[in-house]
């Protein structure tokens, strides 16, 4: 049997990959951890070591 997929109204969607787990919301970005580990230096942010 296959599972019905609900979709929440309170749920945000990564707008790059489209995956709802792991989605972070804060400073209106709305991308998962993984959409933002790969695209943060593109977006702006820089990694300190």
């Amino acid at each position: 049997m296959s599972k019905k997929t609900v979709r929440r109204k309170w749920r945000k969607k990564c707008s790059v990959c489209g995956t709802y787990a792991g989605v972070m919301n804060r400073y209106g970005l709305v991308m998962c951890w993984r959409c933002f580990k790969h695209n943060a230096e593109k977006i702006g942010f820089r990694k300190y070591d």
